[in-house]
Formats: structure tokens, C-alpha cells, sequence
């Protein structure tokens, strides 16, 4: 949820990215890219002791736009 929320801010809110990304010619939708994200989650094989390890792990981001 974190890592979504992350990518949320990156690709959305982000005011550099709407300016310079978005107004290329034939861009990826945010639809195409969200996906492109959902499809890498399901393909990713990641063992539960890794993810109990990233879990305990306190990280924290700020994005300053």
C-alpha cells in the first residue's frame, strides 16, 4: 500500500512529470502504467521472510513539488 502510494505521488501529484512526461506524443496512459505496476507485483516471487523483513523495516519519503 505504501509502495502504491509512493508511485501515486511519483506519477500523479509530481508537477514536472505531468509537464514534461505527459505532453510527449505517444506517452503511456496512467492506466497502461498502473498496469504495467500490477502486472510486476503478480510476477515478482518474493519469499515471506523478505517481506517480514522489509515490513520491519521503518522508511519514511517526502516528496517536495
Amino acid at each position: 500500500m505504501q509502495m502504491g502510494y509512493l508511485i501515486n505521488q511519483l506519477m500523479v501529484k509530481s508537477v514536472k512529470f505531468q509537464e514534461k512526461f505527459m505532453q510527449v506524443k505517444n506517452h503511456p496512459t496512467l492506466q497502461s502504467l498502473w498496469d504495467d505496476l500490477i502486472a510486476a507485483m503478480k510476477w515478482v516471487n518474493i519469499k515471506m521472510e523478505r517481506l517480514k523483513k522489509i515490513e520491519s523495516t521503518r522508511v519514511q519519503f517526502r516528496f517536495i513539488t
